[in-house]
């Protein structure tokens, strides 16, 4: 009896102290998986730290990862070089917020970004050698699945000296801006300032809306000059859907100012319209399109011409009579 009794506390005392090894164990793993984030306590890589001038954290809609730069879609970690395609980025991440000023001659924005688990980021260092950046965030651990949304980090670093960016598994080369183009210029439209992405903006839905609003340009822009200083202007026509029925239409002008294109006022031209082209003729833009008769209802196909002259007039385009031309 006495022989069966020790062997029932060897027991118990074995799986006791088993338990708390476990226990040791596993609190060890975490710690490790904790602190193998932290860059302070991994290899420190040469180079040369770059200033970080300014630096951003929070949320992005998995659905607004197609914003980032075309190819870096997938990417950890990459970076932004003009202002167009940072403006992209910064609707997605925070459409409330204004977007901050970035002269994007002297700098590039580097992001880091969750891509197995949800996990709060940010940017600690930024080191450059030889040409080559590479980006050392920080994440918290935890293993919320990745659903509607991703942690996002940003960073504002100088270009100069910058040839490429280390993602991990690749190098990208980092370019210059692209060239200014009109597809890329801010315009009022309605009351509102709208900065177009390769043509297109899109605006999230108010709570409670599923529908979005999106604008992009019709057709191509046609280019002139417009307020008499020799540089090519352009003209567009731009289609606004709010997420119903209608789609509106409207003709804007955008100013070469600098090199740079400076959007101007949209006119508005009308809802289901039917547009044909837009044209500069001796700093006049002449926008044709179809409309319905009267009476017609809104199903109807428009056919009925229509022609509109506008001019700019103190920085704003204007309607004007074809017979004061």
């Amino acid at each position: 009896m006495g022989v069966y009794r020790w062997n029932i506390l060897t027991v118990v005392l074995a799986v006791i102290l088993g338990f708390a090894a476990s226990l040791s164990s596993s609190a060890e793993s975490t710690i490790t998986r904790t602190l193998a984030q932290d860059p302070a306590n991994e290899k420190k890589p040469e180079g040369k730290d770059l200033s970080i001038l300014q630096s951003f954290s929070g949320d992005y809609p998995v659905s607004g990862l197609h914003r980032l730069p075309s190819g870096q879609e997938k990417q950890q970690v990459g970076y932004i070089g003009s202002a167009a395609e940072f403006a992209h980025v910064w609707q997605a991440m925070s459409p409330t917020q204004t977007m901050p000023g970035i002269d994007f001659t002297k700098y590039i924005v580097v992001f880091s970004r969750n891509m197995h688990f949800y996990n709060h980021t940010s940017i600690g260092r930024v080191v450059l050698k030889d040409g080559v950046v590479q980006v050392l965030a920080m994440e918290t651990m935890s293993s919320l699945p990745i659903e509607d949304k991703v942690a996002m980090a940003l960073a504002v670093i100088p270009r100069e000296g910058v040839k490429f960016i280390h993602t991990g598994t690749a190098l990208i080369p980092v370019t210059q801006e692209t060239p200014a183009d009109p597809l890329n210029a801010v315009y009022a439209i309605e009351g509102h300032e709208v900065r177009l992405f390769r043509g297109r903006a899109e605006k999230a839905a108010p709570p409670g809306s599923a529908t979005k609003s999106m604008i992009s340009v019709f057709g191509k822009p046609v280019y002139g000059d417009l307020d008499n200083d020799g540089n090519d202007d352009a003209a567009l026509i731009l289609a606004r859907d709010l997420g119903g029925s209608g789609t509106f239409y409207y003709v804007a002008a955008s100013l070469k100012v600098n090199g740079s294109y400076r959007g101007t006022n949209a006119v508005f031209l009308g809802d289901r319209i039917a547009p044909k082209d837009v044209g500069i003729q001796d700093g006049v833009v002449i926008v044709n399109y179809a409309v319905r008769g009267p009476g017609q209802a809104m199903t109807a196909q428009p056919s009925v011409g229509r022609t509109k002259y506008l001019k700019l007039e103190k920085g704003m385009l204007e309607e004007i009579d074809p017979l004061s031309w």
